[in-house]
């Protein structure tokens, strides 16, 4: 080892002394042999490499944002109908005295029929896929609004919606007060409509003698 140093030296025109070339020769020797990483080194710095987080996710939808996701969707087509129904309140009118005499008056009978029968089926669909089924409300409602407010469906027919969210609003409360535990608001209106049923049933039959 010592003797390659030297040569290497004199051909690089180098002068070097015992000592110096003792000291070069001691470093090559402590020089230790560059070493390749084995498989299992490189799995263990790819496993502790620190990975990119993923993003965080939305924040979750509050109670009050879903409840009024599906209202503010359906809310655009009920208001359609419902003002639909109610321009078509004077043709109505002329079909309650017969088919004969609203054609007289020039109401297309067939049509007209056709689209209100849609339009309440609309607007009820609706209602139902919001709220669920609940009984008496569309029975007890618009009967108890004709003999408050008359016949005219002009009139009729906007004011039995409004009575009947009223209605339902005033069974709703005492859903949730009249017990501990919530009641079904069905069994409410069960309860609040038949006496109503009743009442508007005795005197529409006092009308009618």
């Amino acid at each position: 080892m010592l003797q390659d140093v030297e040569q290497v030296a004199q051909r690089a025109g180098l002068s070097l002394g015992p000592n110096r070339l003792a000291e070069v020769v001691q470093r090559l020797t402590n020089v230790a042999p560059a070493r390749l990483p084995d498989d299992s080194e490189t799995k263990a710095r790819a496993v502790s490499k620190p990975r990119p987080s993923a993003p965080p996710p939305p924040p979750p939808a509050t109670g009050q944002e879903t409840r009024l996701a599906p209202i503010s969707t359906v809310l655009a087509p009920m208001l359609v109908g419902i003002v639909s129904l109610t321009l078509l309140g004077p043709a109505l009118d002329a079909l309650s005295m017969g088919d004969d005499e609203a054609r007289a008056l020039g109401v297309p009978v067939t049509a007209v029929r056709y689209f209100v029968i849609l339009a309440a089926t609309l607007v009820s669909a609706l209602s139902v896929s919001i709220a669920g089924i609940i009984g008496w409300v569309g029975l007890v409602v618009p009967n108890f609004a004709r003999l408050l407010f008359g016949p005219s469906n002009s009139r009729l027919l906007p004011l039995s919606a409004i009575l009947g969210a009223l209605f339902l609003l005033c069974a709703d409360c005492i859903a949730r007060v009249a017990a501990p535990h919530e009641i079904p608001i069905g069994i409410v209106t069960e309860l609040l409509g038949i006496p109503a049923f009743i009442l508007v049933l005795g005197r529409a039959r006092r009308a009618w003698l």
